[in-house]
């Protein structure tokens, strides 16, 4: 599953916190289904913690990923928890973020995605456990919002922003295999929350906003046709999408604060409202949902309540719904905490949680439930297509094939190597006398000692020791 979250915290949409609320679901259709047991949760319990703030929680598996981040956030460092194993490690060092509800890297158990913090234009992903890191970005931009689904790597892109308008950015796609960069929607609107199912692409779009930007549209991308649908376009903003398999989930809310959790069908194109927002018990106050979550048949948000007037959430909780029974449940919801990005994967879910007192620069922890009693869906997880043994490079019209390919990917890509220059050929080392394969490019050559274990049997030429020779050792 892969999904972003919300880029404000003022885009929260919830549903009643109290009991009697849970009748505003949508009710099952089948009397079998009626006779469900409601699912059960255990107790709570600490992922990540510690100093500062455990944020940004993706999870698919046994895999759980999170920025680790001091206050106030920056830099970050992207870790990895092993549920198996109960051991974590870190992946990399100073990494960006989005705000405390972006998500800024996404795992489908096999690798991960994420921007970087200094240059804002780089898009690393890696693989898990061994991190052999590749840069997939060469064109400078604001990358935000990134998810990753197996081969398929998505993001929020601000490269065609103008300086007037920061926020309009586009969606843009990079397929791994292919080494191929798409624009999957570009016009001059804000786009945002990416989230992909390695076939179609699903996010929010404000191309029919209007001046008070708030009638925002799902969008969907067919990553086989290359053509672009609507999801969901109605008069109300409709936000944070999250898709697994054929299911859409997102926000919904209107001008007066309702809001729902609806569903959508990529077959059968029908929508379905799972939960409405009710009015709380305290007078003038509101509720909202958001931030929904979806794997395989359970769908997962927050339910938040809002005094009157401007205020911090007084009541905070994380509910569910389980697809193939029609039941509703409840992850945990009290006065205590504040509770943010949730996500699910089989009957594991895990969230942010912080003080309600520490609502604005205290510390975040992860934690998590395990769920019994849900129909826990076998969700797809295709082990990652092998990576393309050549591609050829249309602005040299030179190809780089097998380990030359893996080390250009694994050691910086376009911005540290450069494009490929000349084919590959065998020649004599100046150094050593034997002879070797090569290949030149911009700024390095390729030497394959084939006598040498990866990685070690492709190698940079000592050009600088050439270099010294020829210039002061003649």
């Amino acid at each position: 599953m892969t999904r972003s979250k919300p880029k404000h915290f003022a885009l929260l949409l919830a549903l009643s916190l109290l009991m009697p609320a849970m009748t505003a679901f949508a009710a099952p259709t089948n009397n079998a289904l009626a006779l469900a047991a409601a699912p059960t949760v255990s107790k709570p319990t600490l992922i990540a913690g510690g100093v500062g703030n455990q944020m940004n929680p993706s999870l698919v598996g046994d895999t759980l990923v999170y920025d680790d981040c001091p206050l106030p956030y920056l830099p970050c460092t992207l870790s990895a928890y092993d549920f198996k194993t109960q051991s974590s490690h870190q992946i990399a060092n100073n990494v960006d973020y989005l705000d405390f509800q972006g998500v800024v890297q996404r795992t489908d158990g096999a690798s991960v995605v994420w921007t970087d913090a200094e240059a804002q234009q780089g898009l690393h992903v890696a693989s898990l456990p061994d991190n052999g890191v590749s840069d997939l970005a060469a064109t400078p931009a604001t990358r935000r919002e990134v998810a990753i689904w197996v081969n398929i790597v998505v993001w929020t892109d601000g490269r065609n922003s103008p300086p007037d308008q920061p926020l309009n950015n586009d969606i843009y796609m990079f397929d791994t295999t292919s080494g191929k960069e798409t624009a999957v929607s570009k016009h001059d609107a804000d786009t945002s929350s990416p989230a992909t199912n390695g076939k179609v692409i699903v996010w929010q779009d404000g191309r029919n906003a209007g001046a008070n930007s708030f009638n925002t549209d799902i969008y969907g991308y067919d990553i086989a046709t290359g053509k672009e649908f609507v999801v969901a376009g109605t008069a109300n903003s409709e936000l944070t999408p999250s898709i697994s398999g054929n299911t859409v989930v997102w926000a919904s809310r209107d001008m007066r604060n309702n809001s729902s959790i609806v569903t959508y069908d990529l077959q059968t194109k029908r929508s379905t409202t799972i939960a409405r927002s009710t009015p709380p018990a305290r007078q003038g106050g509101f509720v909202i949902l958001s931030d929904p979550a979806i794997w395989g048949n359970v769908v997962l948000w927050v339910s938040e309540e809002y005094p009157q007037g401007p205020g911090y959430p007084v009541r905070s909780g994380i509910f569910g719904y389980d697809i193939a029974s029609g039941q509703a449940f409840t992850v945990v919801d009290d006065d205590k905490a504040i509770r943010l990005s949730p996500t699910v994967s089989g009957n594991r879910v895990v969230w942010v949680e912080f003080a309600k007192s520490s609502f604005s620069d205290g510390r975040r922890d992860i934690m998590g439930v395990t769920l019994s009693g849900v129909t826990v869906a076998q969700v797809s997880t295709p082990t990652p297509k092998t990576a393309a043994t050549s591609r050829t490079f249309p602005e040299t019209g030179k190809t780089v094939e097998g380990r030359f390919l893996d080390y250009w990917r694994e050691h910086g890509g376009l911005a540290q190597q450069g494009y490929p220059i000349s084919d590959l050929m065998s020649e004599v080392s100046d150094l050593d006398g034997k002879e070797y394969a090569v290949q030149y490019f911009e700024r390095a050559v390729f030497e394959m000692h084939p006598e040498n274990k990866p990685p070690y049997d492709v190698l940079l030429s000592q050009l600088g020791t050439f270099r010294y020779k020829v210039k002061y050792q003649p």
